[in-house]
């Protein structure tokens, strides 16, 4: 079979953006890896699974997410989930929302303590660079990456109390152990409620409810086309390795 050309997905930018620890070389590791897995799906017709809480939470909770950048941010507008899946020479993706010139991507955290509460940076890079792939294909000058602290689905909460029984190697767990697990993974009187059938009849009186407001970061990003024309170079690098090592594989 012919070498495909390869594009990279918005949200794998980060991985090919990683620089090399030595100066000699043009792709790190991390790039080389990605790009291995590339070939071994284009090559055989495999592809990679990956799942984890973190990402069952991120989609499980997206219309959530949604919710609440409307709500908090652009009170008189309906934010529709995009569907359309964009492609260029380089890039590949299917942004969140786009509104006019604006991008949105969400990123749902997965606890109160992985949200970037009070932070005034983006702290991920991988994620700057997804949205300004995500402004190359929709030829948009503005992105916003928005966190968002949602309730954790109540069977999500569940899996988490069976680990800890796992982890502690007991098949009874006290009803208020199973209420501070609840606590620490939901953040509304609602989600608290959803989850009540986990501890049953205890008090629930010192729960604190975490205001709408308080549970949205949003970081506004512009259109860098130096940065976009360097992500461009790196998918020509990328192909030129893919081409040098496409028959060791």
């Amino acid at each position: 079979m012919s070498i495909p050309t390869f594009k990279a997905r918005c949200s794998k930018l980060g991985a090919i953006m990683t620089n090399p620890r030595l100066k000699t070389e043009t792709l790190s590791e991390t790039t080389k890896t990605y790009l291995t897995e590339w070939i071994l799906e284009k090559k055989y017709g495999r592809k990679k699974e990956f799942s984890n809480k973190y990402l069952e939470k991120g989609l499980g909770t997206e219309q959530d997410g949604f919710q609440l950048i409307q709500d908090e941010l652009f009170k008189d507008k309906f934010l529709p989930k995009n569907k359309e899946y964009f492609e260029n020479d380089y890039f590949t993706g299917t942004p969140d929302v786009i509104i006019g010139d604006l991008v949105i991507d969400n990123k749902s955290s997965w606890s109160l303590f992985t949200f970037p509460i009070g932070e005034t940076t983006i702290a991920e890079k991988q994620y700057m660079y997804q949205l300004q792939g995500y402004m190359s294909l929709t030829k948009t000058q503005n992105a916003m990456l928005c966190y968002t602290l949602n309730d954790t689905p109540s069977h999500l909460v569940e899996d988490e109390i069976w680990k800890y029984k796992r982890s502690q190697n007991i098949i009874d767990l006290p009803d208020e152990k199973a209420y501070e697990i609840v606590k620490n993974n939901v953040y509304t009187r609602q989600g608290l409620m959803d989850c009540k059938y986990l501890f049953g009849t205890v008090d629930t009186s010192d729960f604190i409810e975490i205001p709408q407001e308080k549970r949205i970061v949003k970081f506004d990003i512009e259109r860098d086309d130096v940065l976009i024309e360097e992500m461009w170079e790196r998918v020509n690098l990328c192909n030129e390795w893919i081409k040098e090592n496409w028959s060791k594989f």
